[in-house]
């Protein structure tokens, strides 16, 4: 009797062992992440989602979303497994040697992210260095002159066709959390900003925003500074060139104190 009561005893503690051994099936895995000679990011992985979908970000180690996104799998029925591939076309050149790429699924119901996957990949891509033109409350105290501008660095591709509109758009995005210790300020275009085109006429360059440049109100002050960011920006590539700012093509609009 003794010996079933032990043997009883064993395959219930068996049981229980293998209970415990048991792991949640993980619905996201991300199988390959690397940095592409071209500049793009391939990413590779398998997933079980809402409609396929997985989410994607791509950011620096100076907190700048480079890429925001997502991709779908190739699943056939809900509850499978799906893969999916994609290339990503990075929307700002990373400031720093190292990139964090994050594969998340999110929760149809709340919004929550349930799953994600991380990975650290070294960004040794060529770049060259630009500048955007900010405020500083240090160097212009009492900001008696609303012109007045100062130039910080930013990466850009080298070799870039664009790198006007890369400059820009790094403008849009403002100073990093240590250049705002150093008393540079947030720059007085909207944040994030379409930005259609630079491209030369004759003896200018123009500079076209999109619709929602011809929003901005304000002061005489204001516009002055707007046009000196845009412009010290711009001109550090087109040097010799009047700078003509527009949005959707419309010049008489813009910018009007």
């Amino acid at each position: 009797m003794k010996k079933i009561v032990a043997l009883i005893f064993s395959v219930f503690v068996l049981f229980l062992t293998l209970q415990g051994c048991k792991t949640e099936q993980k619905n996201l895995i991300l199988n390959n992440a690397s940095v592409n000679e071209n500049g793009t990011v391939y990413v590779e992985g398998k997933a079980i989602t809402f409609e396929g979908t997985v989410n994607i970000e791509v950011t620096d180690n100076e907190g700048n979303i480079c890429f925001a996104g997502f991709t779908t799998t190739d699943a056939k029925e809900p509850s499978e497994y799906g893969t999916f591939k994609k290339d990503i076309v990075l929307s700002l050149f990373p400031q720093s040697d190292q990139i964090t790429l994050k594969c998340f699924l999110i929760s149809a119901k709340d919004g929550t992210i349930t799953e994600k996957e991380e990975k650290t990949l070294s960004y040794k891509i060529e770049y060259q260095l630009a500048n955007i033109y900010l405020p500083n409350s240090v160097k212009n105290p009492e900001m008696l002159d609303c012109k007045k501008v100062y130039p910080v660095e930013r990466r850009i591709k080298r070799g870039s066709e664009t790198p006007a509109i890369d400059a820009l758009q790094f403008l849009t995005n403002g100073p990093t959390e240590k250049e705002k210790e150093l008393g540079y300020l947030d720059p007085l275009i909207p944040q994030n900003i379409n930005i259609n085109y630079v491209k030369t006429e004759g003896e200018s360059v123009v500079v076209d925003f999109g619709e929602e440049f011809l929003s901005i109100t304000g002061g005489s002050c204001k516009v002055q500074a707007i046009h000196a960011e845009i412009e010290q920006t711009v001109k550090q590539f087109y040097p010799d060139y009047n700078i003509i700012i527009s949005a959707n093509g419309n010049r008489e609009e813009v910018l009007q104190p």
